[in-house]
């Protein structure tokens, strides 16, 4: 027999569910990272299939629909690849890329007839982040973690004839709070700046609450504002002290630029930190929740900052108004007469509406 010139292998992909007493076949498709945490939230137990040499779990859900989920792993690559190593393939096609459990790149390096390499006892942490919850606010739930298994190969053939996972791979979890049934948040970003007064003023006839975000090097420079912004009990948040990026940054350099603004608020502020343009990374959230914060985005953006006519911004923000927004509207950072005359319109017609605003992040409350 000549050499085969191309074997597609295909790895972590795929799964059949079978739901009711009429067990019905469902055929579903599912990344490895998938199946696995399937089964961790089931609580269901990874087991070895001798006749097929696949792993499987099966759990019933509280409807009391069973299911059964048959996947593919590095185990299963390394006996297909082991198999077909007698016919010396030329080469292998992994489907679907980014679904498969990457511990099959340890078999895929590996040459003609070798044993089971040491690597698929270590499963490496998954990339994804799983997000629970509903709101805008974010913390992390849990750090991901590394998967570990066992195996057993047969002496004879090789082959690998058992597995037992003692733990499965997992994202990171960030939890997501902050819902507000019934109103609306509206938060001010940038400053304080000459505008926030007038701001204030506005919050106060409607008797309104808000969130402020502000910049450290300005804050510094107006403890009156800081202090009025507190006493009519709306929220302090962190912005950074300069308004950079946090995107990218070291951990050193994202914790210098929250902790100085930290330093200037002092007892005055929240636990809530807006990364500036809502820029994020795999590692802000993680980064924020090392110093006790959680990470404030929002729902509905107007881009005041673009100045296209208070009428304009009024429109957005109330055509956009739902339970449980998040509103960002900038009280620094430019001219910002259009941002405090639209604030007029807005708090009148959505308090018409029946709507009430809420400051976020308070002890006790939301967030």
């Amino acid at each position: 027999m000549g050499d085969i010139e191309v074997v597609r292998l295909r790895a972590g992909n795929g799964g059949i569910v079978r739901e009711g007493s009429a067990h019905i076949a469902i055929r579903v498709s599912l990344s490895f990272e998938e199946a696995v945490l399937s089964a961790k939230d089931s609580e269901a137990e990874i087991t070895f299939d001798p006749e097929t040499s696949n792993p499987h779990f099966s759990f019933i859900e509280d409807d009391g629909k069973r299911h059964e989920v048959w996947f593919l792993d590095g185990v299963t690559a390394f006996n297909e690849i082991h198999a077909a190593d007698a016919y010396r393939p030329a080469g292998y096609a992994v489907w679907r890329l980014g679904s498969e459990d990457p511990t099959i790149w340890s078999v895929l390096q590996q040459n003609y007839g070798v044993q089971a390499p040491g690597a698929l006892h270590r499963i490496g942490m998954s990339e994804d982040i799983d997000f629970e919850g509903e709101g805008e606010l974010l913390r992390v739930g849990d750090a991901p973690a590394e998967g570990a298994r066992t195996f057993e190969v047969d002496g004879d053939t090789g082959q690998i004839v058992d597995e037992k996972y003692s733990a499965v791979p997992t994202p990171f979890v960030i939890q997501r709070s902050g819902d507000l049934p019934g109103k609306i948040a509206l938060t001010f970003d940038d400053g304080p700046s000459p505008y926030t007064s007038q701001v204030l003023d506005r919050l106060q006839r409607y008797e309104a609450k808000a969130t402020f975000f502000v910049i450290g090097r300005l804050a510094q420079a107006q403890p009156e504002l800081l202090q009025r912004i507190e006493t009519a009990g709306h929220t302090l948040g962190n912005h950074t002290y300069d308004h950079r990026s946090l995107r990218g940054l070291t951990e050193e350099a994202f914790d210098q630029a929250v902790e100085e603004t930290q330093v200037v608020l002092g007892e005055h502020t929240s636990k809530c930190l807006r990364p500036p343009y809502g820029s994020t990374d795999a590692h802000t959230v993680a980064y924020a929740a090392k110093l006790g914060y959680a990470l404030v985005l929002w729902t509905v953006d107007p881009r005041d900052w673009r100045r296209p006519g208070a009428a304009v911004i009024a429109r957005h923000v109330v055509t956009h108004a739902a339970p449980g927004a998040i509103v960002v509207l900038h009280d620094g950072g430019g001219d910002r007469s259009q941002t405090v005359a639209a604030l007029e319109i807005i708090l009148r017609q959505l308090t018409a509406q029946g709507y009430h605003f809420a400051a976020l992040c308070q002890e006790g409350g939301h967030g």
